[in-house]
Order: structure tokens, then sequence, then C-alpha cells
């Protein structure tokens, strides 16, 4: 059941960013966005309360957050230039080098697991992009008071996870 929450984020992802990318459906986008981030929530309750954690799960789910990020943030800076250029670059770069340090740590046999910092940060992403995909016009009001400080906890949990996987390379 929790893998397929996973896969249906997944599947959510093109539809959100037609209805994004299409002028004029902003609520629809919005809702589908808010079902995909409280399907992320979902998946991982439906995991850990029915025993149903698996090796796809642990993979795909954070895989697909990662995607639903990037695509996100370059779809409202493409729709709207919020937030700006160079936080869309910090943001992406930061998601390249960890992907492809995921890569690496899975031919290694090595995993990082999700931590807390990285919830929160991702959560604050998620938050501040619902505020830009409802009203994206008002750069400067809650949406991006909320983008900012969790940018920053998403570049502090990028650094953490690459701290941690150097460790558990330096370990065996």
């Amino acid at each position: 059941m929790a893998n397929a929450v996973t896969i249906t984020r997944l599947i959510l992802l093109p539809v959100f960013l037609v209805l994004l990318l299409v002028s004029g459906y902003n609520y629809a986008a919005f809702g589908v966005f808010v079902l995909a981030a409280f399907s992320d929530w979902l998946d991982g309750f439906l995991a850990r309360r029915r025993n149903e954690v698996t090796e796809f799960g642990k993979i795909a789910d954070p895989t697909i957050d990662r995607l639903f990020i990037v695509c996100t943030v370059i779809a409202l800076y493409i729709k709207s230039k919020v937030p700006p250029f160079w936080a869309v670059s910090l943001l992406v770069f930061r998601d390249l080098f960890l992907a492809a340090g995921f890569l690496w740590l899975l031919k290694k046999d090595k995993r990082i697991v999700v931590t807390y910092l990285g919830k929160v940060a991702t959560t604050f992403l998620f938050v501040a992009f619902a505020l830009f995909i409802l009203k994206p016009e008002l750069k400067l009001e809650a949406g991006i008071f909320i983008f900012y400080p969790g940018l920053i906890l998403y570049l502090l949990a990028g650094i953490d996870y690459a701290v941690k996987a150097v460790k558990s390379l330096k370990i065996s």
C-alpha cells in the first residue's frame, strides 16, 4: 500500500506541472501539489504503521521528493520568476550533487537515511511552494519568508548528507 502511494505521487508530478504551467489553473495545481505533499507523509506513515518498509520505498520515496522539488522550483521560476534564479540554481545543484552521490553510494552498497533536518527543510520548501502556486505575484509575502529559511535548511541538510556519505565510505 505504501509503495502504491509513492508511485501515485510520481504520477501526480506531470499532472501538477501541466496544471501549473498552463495559465489559469493555479488552484487545480495547488490541489494536486497539496495532495502530493500529503502523500509524501502518508506513504511513510503507512510503511511504518503496517510494517511495509521496503527497499523500493527507501529509494523511491526520497527520489520522488527530489524530483518534485526540482521540477516545482524550476516550473515556478519559469512561470513567475519566484524564487530568483540564483536560489533555483542552488537548490537544483544541491539535488543533482546528492543524486550523483546517492548513485555512487548505491554502487558501494551504502545508503544514507533521510534525517529530521532534511524532512523539516523539505516541509519548509513545500509550504513555500504551495504559497507561490496560490499567489506567485506576491514575491515578498509569506512564501518568500518561508522559502529562504527552507533553502538554508535544505542546503545544510545536503551538507549533512554529504558528510555522512563520506563517513560511511571511510568505515568500510
